[in-house]
């Protein structure tokens, strides 16, 4: 069973989400550098969709935000 996993892979986060949720792979915490919220990249409006999306894929399979802050979101698999 995997208990932590952390997604930073400097703006492929969305294809990594993507393919972790088709697995059967589950980890109870998962900690994702997402930019969606972040007013600087503002500049990279593909790149914050690509967040926003990576964060809404997460939290429609269950997943509840432990943690936020502007660069990294901490998941929780109840």
């Amino acid at each position: 069973a995997l208990d932590l996993m952390v997604i930073d892979v400097e703006g492929g986060e969305e294809t990594i989400v993507s393919s972790l949720l088709k697995s059967e792979w589950r980890p109870r915490v998962l900690i994702v550098e997402l930019i969606d919220q972040h007013e600087d990249f503002s500049i990279a409006p593909e790149l914050q969709s690509s967040s926003a999306r990576a964060r809404c894929s997460i939290l429609d399979v269950g997943y509840t935000v432990a943690y936020a802050d502007l660069i990294n979101t901490v998941f929780v698999n109840p």
